[in-house]
């Protein structure tokens, strides 16, 4: 009993550590997003593009709303985060560029890895809506 009277200040200290180590994640630069259009969409009007880009970020929970001609926002919105992105269409390119974003520990074009796992899921989904326009 000696030993294990001992041993549960150093487990305790050690596990400890640990949670906090886990706790303090890595950030990771922030990934935007420049893709060509699909030639799919290259020859529809920007109003089908448009309704293509808010429903493949409908399929992830992204909130796309258009702001001006060719520029839309995007937020999300998991637990306690919150991701805003700038995009930008026309018909030969589109972009997904970091706009804003709340306890995801950006700085200086640093931010939590989860972000650029969203943005990326946002992208897919956008990509395989705009291979489907007719």
């Amino acid at each position: 009993m000696g030993i294990s009277k001992r041993l549960l200040p150093l487990c305790f200290i050690f596990i400890c550590t640990f949670v906090m180590l886990v706790g303090c994640r890595k950030t990771v630069p922030v990934e935007n997003i420049n893709s060509p259009m699909p030639m799919a969409a290259q020859s529809v009007n920007k109003a089908k593009i448009a309704d293509a880009i808010i429903q493949g970020g409908m399929v992830t929970g992204w909130q796309i709303t258009p702001t001006s001609d060719g520029i839309m926002t995007g937020i999300l919105h998991i637990r306690n985060h919150t991701a805003v992105v700038a995009i930008t269409y026309d018909d030969k390119s589109y972009r997904i560029d970091y706009k804003d974003s709340v306890n995801l520990k950006y700085k200086d074009g640093n931010i939590h890895p989860y972000y650029n796992g969203w943005v990326h899921n946002l992208d897919k989904n956008i990509r395989a809506r705009l291979d489907s326009i007719r």
